[in-house]
């Protein structure tokens, strides 16, 4: 599973997704896309901020109802973890509209300066 996964990360980043640039998706959501090496800094009160460092992240786009909607996963431990996704609207004035959904639990053995 691992290997094939590493494979499929591979290939995507050489193959479109379902959005390509013909699909006149606007150049700030295409960015978005691919894999990408990324460390996190949650800063919560304190006491349970914590950092992800070094972990591989895959970034889907795929048009949704008018919108655009970028899920990110993690590749922790030879796991797909699912991260959390972002939806991209276009407001009438030009402007667009960012929302984020809920992140999912990332393992403890990834967090470094957590504190119970």
């Amino acid at each position: 599973m691992t290997i094939a996964l590493v494979a499929g990360l591979s290939l995507g980043m050489l193959v479109p997704g379902p959005c390509r640039a013909e699909d006149s998706v606007p150049e700030h959501i295409q960015n978005l896309q691919g894999c990408f090496r990324v460390s996190y800094r949650f800063v919560e009160d304190g006491k349970h901020d914590y950092e992800v460092k070094d972990v591989l992240e895959w970034i889907t786009l795929q048009r949704q109802s008018g919108a655009y909607l970028i899920q990110h996963y993690g590749l922790i431990d030879g796991k797909v973890v699912e991260h959390f996704n972002e939806t991209w609207s276009a407001l009438r004035d030009g402007r667009w509209r960012q929302d984020t959904g809920v992140r999912r639990a990332i393992p403890a053995s990834h967090r470094s300066g957590w504190a119970s």
